[in-house]
């Protein structure tokens, strides 16, 4: 990396719950390295996540897309995408990421309250959208999107890119719902998970930290996995100059 020198830091805990045992966190702007460890009887796994290139909801009833990438990205409260009355079938949400991810951690801010929202999610084989094997975490009392929480699938072998609403061709991601959402269900993050293996954490008492470095062009931010009670302490390490606007 041609330039590592650190403008400021910021600070934040990934900390695990029963029923919420992957967690993710979108990386600050401007932040291209992390200093890291983790607390807890047997501290947490971490890796990078895949940047979120594009996302969308697509309205079948207006006939558009919205494009939610920016948002989704930002760990900026006020920045989310509107998810209010999507419909049952015929409305979707797009991800999609230049590789191939195992699932994705949605951070939602209003939550969905209508029941029997189950949640299909599809991808493209090269030839049309195929249904995945996936595991809905946000789901509770047959209501999905009702909590925080990962969607997961199992990986499909012929995975192929796509372009979405003329967008780059990327590994895309589709979910639709069996009904209708509320009128004030919004989405503030979603982060793919990487597939690559995850890599322990040092344990707090351990000094000095290890520091990692990171292509923000590539990394989306960083997930954590691990047992009840378990935290993740990152420091981000920002290069690029402090603006009490954008702060995060």
């Amino acid at each position: 990396m041609a330039d590592t020198r650190i403008n400021h830091v910021v600070t934040g805990t990934i900390t695990l719950a029963t029923g919420n045992l992957t967690q993710a966190h979108n990386a600050p702007r401007g932040a291209m390295g992390i200093e890291l460890y983790g607390t807890g009887a047997s501290p947490p796994t971490w890796q990078f996540t895949p940047l979120l290139r594009t996302a969308f909801h697509y309205d079948d009833s207006a006939g558009t897309y919205t494009d939610g990438t920016a948002a989704l990205s930002s760990r900026v409260a006020a920045d989310l995408l509107t998810l209010n009355d999507l419909e049952a079938t015929n409305d979707f949400l797009y991800f999609g990421s230049a590789t191939p991810f195992r699932g994705i951690y949605l951070n939602i801010g209003n939550t969905n309250t209508t029941a029997s929202t189950d949640l299909a999610a599809t991808y493209w084989d090269g030839a049309a959208w195929t249904g995945l094997t996936e595991t809905d975490g946000t789901a509770t009392g047959g209501i999905s999107f009702a909590l925080d929480n990962v969607v997961t699938w199992t990986m499909p072998t012929d995975w192929a890119k796509v372009s979405v609403n003329g967008s780059t061709p990327l590994f895309f991601v589709r979910f639709n719902f069996d009904a209708t959402f509320d009128s004030t269900v919004t989405l503030l993050e979603a982060i793919p998970l990487s597939v690559q293996t995850n890599r322990p954490s040092s344990l707090a008492s351990t000094l000095p930290l290890n520091r990692y470095w990171f292509d923000r062009t590539m990394i989306g931010g960083i997930e954590a996995v691990g047992d009840n009670a378990d935290t993740l302490v990152v420091t981000w390490l920002c290069t690029s100059a402090f603006n009490t606007v954008t702060a995060e």
